[in-house]
C-alpha cells in the first residue's frame, strides 16, 4: 500500500516514516499518470505504424478501430505485467539505468546532441570551401574535394575546431557514463538473484 518497493532511490534512507510515506506515495502517484501517459502515446504509436500502416486497418479516429484498440490495450498492459513480474526489483531497471536512464534518457539527452552539432557544423564549414553554384552546371563539377579527402575532414573541423574538440569529448564522456550506469544496473540484477532468500520471477514475496 505504501509503495515502498516502486522506486529503488536515495529517500529509504529518510529517517522520518511519515516522509518516507509521503514520499513513496507521491512517487506511486507520479508513476501511474507517467504510466497512463506513457502507455496511450506508445499504443497509438503501435496503432498508427502497424495497424494502420502496415496492415491498412481503420482509422484511429474511426468507429472501427475500438475493437482494435482495446485489445492492443490489453496485450500493451499484459506484457508490461510479464516484464515486471519477470524481473524482481525491477528499479535496477527503471531506476539504475539500463532502459530508462543508462540507454534511453541519457542518450538523447545527452549522447546525441553533441556528436549530432559536430556532425552538422562539420558539413556545414566543409561546404564553405567548394566552387560556388551556378545554374546550368553539372553537381559533379562543384566538388574540390570529398570526404574521402583529408582536406574536406580538416576544412570542417578545423573551423571550430575548440567546439567540435569540446562536443567530441563530451560525447565519449556521456558514453562511459552511460556504460557505466548500464554496467551497475546488470551488477545489481546479478545480485538480486544470488542473495539468500531474494525474490524470484513470478513470485509474490517482497524483492528485499
Amino acid at each position: 500500500i505504501k509503495g515502498i518497493y516502486l522506486y529503488h532511490v536515495f529517500f529509504p534512507g529518510i529517517s522520518s516514516f511519515g516522509l518516507q510515506t509521503a514520499k513513496n506515495a507521491i512517487s506511486l502517484v507520479s508513476d501511474l499518470i507517467a504510466a497512463g501517459l506513457y502507455g496511450n502515446i506508445g499504443i497509438k504509436v503501435i496503432y498508427i505504424n502497424i495497424v494502420e500502416d502496415l496492415f491498412n486497418g481503420p482509422a484511429l479516429i474511426s468507429r472501427k478501430r475500438r475493437f482494435i484498440w482495446i485489445g492492443l490495450v490489453i496485450g500493451y498492459w499484459a506484457f508490461a505485467f510479464i516484464v515486471g513480474s519477470a524481473i524482481p526489483q525491477f528499479s535496477n531497471i527503471s531506476g539504475h539505468g539500463i532502459w530508462k536512464a543508462a540507454i534511453c534518457i541519457l542518450q538523447f539527452t545527452y549522447t546525441f546532441p553533441p556528436i549530432l552539432y559536430v556532425s552538422f557544423t562539420m558539413q556545414k564549414d566543409a561546404i564553405e570551401g567548394q566552387i560556388e553554384y551556378t545554374p546550368g552546371t553539372a553537381v559533379e563539377t562543384l566538388h574540390r574535394d570529398t570526404w574521402h579527402s583529408w582536406s574536406c575532414w580538416q576544412r570542417g573541423f578545423a573551423n571550430r575546431w575548440w567546439l567540435n574538440t569540446f562536443n567530441i569529448l563530451l560525447f565519449l564522456a556521456v558514453l562511459a557514463t552511460a556504460g557505466l550506469g548500464a554496467f551497475s544496473s546488470i551488477e545489481g540484477i546479478i545480485t538480486t538473484f544470488t542473495m539468500n532468500g531474494s525474490a524470484t520471477s513470478f513470485g509474490c514475496g517482497a524483492p528485499v
